[in-house]
């Protein structure tokens, strides 16, 4: 049973405790082929309605800041709804968990809700289709453009800044291009902007339409073209299954399954759903060294947390709240190389607050600690927040049902931390309450608490 848990916490979130009693029932091979099944339903996210100014720069500093608070609701907006998906089993959890893994890869600050969806509605368009789809549409992104300063690429003064982050950080990787490739590049990408409405724009005239040599190949290459020589190489396919071994499998490299899943990413055309498929399908995925190694990250945490815990919200805020305590802001990456991950995640504060997660939302009391990155968390007088939410254990009563408690207790356990032993004769203790609710209650905040759930 461990298998189904370990693919579901890799290439989704926890399933939540209806989905486990269901899988109970099913072979890994089932359970595969319903994830890449409901992945093909792809509904988009909803652009906000952000005003637009006729002429920005006739705004005074009060209305600038005014237009400014605007867009960045609507990108809370877009964050709380994402969130949301994540946590809804009537979602796609695996189309979720590929969007987040590609926002990680193809960073981007953020800052209007209209940027935000349409960013993240072309990750959801091709996250699991053809890399190349998905890098031309990125590229094409008024927040991309924006964020590496594509605005100010023109053929008499090229910026450079998309084009080495596209060889860098979201293709081929260091060592396997030179300077002259990204001056090159950049000249390629010249003209790629936007409108301030937030629209892809080429500006036919700030187009360097000249030769440009790249990768060794020489021609009248524009953007798109570039992508298409980057992808020819196989350093590329090596370096994109590098970053998905260590995403979805182990933190750690292992040069022979990395091999495999390259060959299968390059020969396949760079098809994204067909290589998660290979991975999903390979038996050493199960192998028991990759159980529990990985350190779940903030937003996995807090919407495996959700779907566990039948947690509800009407206050977005209290979303975007938890995530800044923990660390990881949606469309806030700390740069554009990503969040680094793995124990980067845990500092004295953030374990804390991880680990005391689950008692404030089961017990109702709504208190957790500041906010990491509040410039006001060493005052005093900035006490904790308060986290607007409701939580449904009525399935987690259900799936606690036995004839007796201690089968109740094993059977809980086995579902918050599939593949470990817990004390269970303390947690019994800590458990007895007057009634089966509490009881649930009272166990699921003890083993949701043990440093052993922030593994995945």
């Amino acid at each position: 049973m461990h298998h189904l848990h370990h693919l579901h916490n890799r290439f989704g979130f926890s399933p939540t405790p209806t989905e486990w009693q269901k899988l109970q029932s099913e072979s890994v091979d089932w359970a595969i082929t319903k994830l890449l099944t409901d992945a093909r339903q792809n509904p988009p996210v909803a652009t906000p309605n952000e005003s637009i100014p006729e002429n920005i720069r006739m705004m005074n500093d009060a209305e600038r800041a005014e237009l400014f608070k605007e867009r960045l609701m609507g990108v809370a907006t877009i964050n709380a709804e994402w969130l949301s998906r994540m946590a809804n089993p009537q979602e796609s959890a695996l189309l979720e968990r590929m969007c987040l893994f590609w926002h990680g890869h193809f960073a981007c600050d953020i800052k209007s809700g209209g940027l935000a969806a349409s960013y993240l509605n072309t990750i959801r368009k091709h996250a699991l289709g053809r890399f190349g789809d998905l890098a031309k549409g990125i590229a094409r992104e008024p927040a991309m453009i924006r964020y590496l300063n594509n605005q100010q690429n023109r053929k008499q003064s090229p910026n450079e800044n998309f084009a080495r982050e596209l060889l860098e950080l979201f293709t081929i990787g260091r060592g396997n291009y030179t300077e002259q490739d990204i001056k090159e590049a950049a000249r390629a990408f010249t003209g790629w902007s936007s409108n301030f409405d937030g629209t892809f724009r080429f500006r036919r005239f700030a187009h360097d339409y000249g030769s440009k040599t790249f990768m060794n190949r020489t021609g009248k290459w524009d953007g798109d073209d570039i992508i298409d020589i980057i992808l020819e190489q196989r350093a590329t396919a090596e370096f994109l299954a590098a970053k998905m071994y260590r995403y979805f499998v182990n933190p750690g490299d292992d040069p022979q399954h990395i091999a495999q899943i390259a060959n299968h990413l390059y020969d396949s055309g760079y098809h994204i759903g067909e290589t998660v498929e290979f991975i999903m399908r390979s038996d050493w995925f199960y192998a028991p060294g990759h159980w529990h190694a990985q350190i779940k990250s903030p937003v996995v945490l807090i919407a495996g947390l959700m779907r566990s815990l039948g947690i509800q919200t009407e206050e977005p805020m209290s979303l975007i709240y938890m995530e800044r305590m923990l660390g990881q802001v949606l469309f806030k990456p700390p740069n554009v190389a990503g969040w680094p991950g793995g124990r980067h995640w845990i500092d004295n504060a953030t374990l804390m607050a991880r680990l005391n997660l689950p008692s404030v939302m089961i017990l109702g009391s709504g208190l957790v600690g500041r906010a990491k990155d509040d410039p006001k968390a060493s005052r005093r007088e900035d006490g904790p927040k308060q986290l607007r939410v409701t939580v449904d254990l009525r399935p987690l009563l259900t799936l606690g049902q036995a004839d007796t408690p201690r089968v109740a207790l094993q059977q809980l356990a086995a579902y918050l931390l599939p593949g470990i032993e817990p004390p269970l004769d303390l947690i019994e203790r800590y458990a007895r309450a007057s009634s089966p609710q509490e009881s649930v209650a009272f166990a699921a905040i003890r083993l949701m608490s043990m440093p052993e759930y922030q593994l995945s």
